[in-house]
């Protein structure tokens, strides 16, 4: 039979497995079929282009079909399996995993400590209160939270230099703004020189 089908390649018609035969005519005189060695077969093939085209085409056909049989019935249970495999952790991976959270959480606490212990001192110095500096000026890093603390120790140092002129600035109206108003102990009233020369003397001491 696969002498049949090969010299039915090779006499350009194609093999009929049903029947056993082929179209056409070719072949040895009186239907007599000889024996056809491998080499003559490898010989053919690799010399006549419409016998390649039409044995790669049976090859395509089959391997095309095998990939699709294999897409529809094996490859999605094989992706199913992979992504169980993946989304299910061992034991001992469940472990490390909680080792390593452990072992994070701990170092976070650990540079917080140190942050806080940084920010005490400076804020000692600053004269900021160290408990208001830990709550509010805390950050990732020591730098973040220097400089946190440096903002902090600012804009407290304005405010009390605006309430600090602000209650002077009221004093001041209050004791020598007043027109014709009779300072105590019979003192004479201030003069407006006098008057400039203290305002730009406060104004020094507390816009430093």
């Amino acid at each position: 039979m696969y002498n049949k089908y090969v010299r039915s390649i090779m006499d350009g018609v194609k093999y009929d497995a049903e029947t056993g035969g082929g179209g056409g005519t070719g072949g040895e005189p009186g239907g007599a079929q000889s024996e056809l060695s491998l080499d003559t077969v490898k010989s053919y093939l690799e010399t006549n282009e419409d016998a390649k085209k039409y044995v790669r085409s049976l090859v395509d056909a089959d391997v095309g079909s095998g990939i699709e049989t294999f897409k529809k019935d094996t490859l999605p249970s094989l992706v199913e399996e992979e992504i169980k495999k993946r989304g299910q952790l061992q034991p001992w991976e469940i472990e490390i995993q909680k080792l390593k959270d452990q072992l994070a959480d701990t170092e976070k606490r650990n540079v917080r400590t140190e942050i806080q212990k940084e920010l005490s001192i400076q804020a000692t110095e600053l004269g900021v209160s160290p408990e208001i500096a830990a709550k509010y000026c805390v950050g990732e890093t020591t730098e973040e939270s220097l400089a946190n603390l440096k903002e902090l120790s600012e804009y407290v140092d304005s405010l009390a230099e605006d309430r600090t002129q602000a209650k002077v600035d009221e004093r001041f109206k209050a004791n020598y703004g007043k027109p014709n108003a009779e300072p105590p102990g019979g003192v004479n009233p201030a003069t407006p020189q006098q008057t400039n020369n203290v305002m730009d003397s406060l104004s020094k001491k507390f816009n430093r």
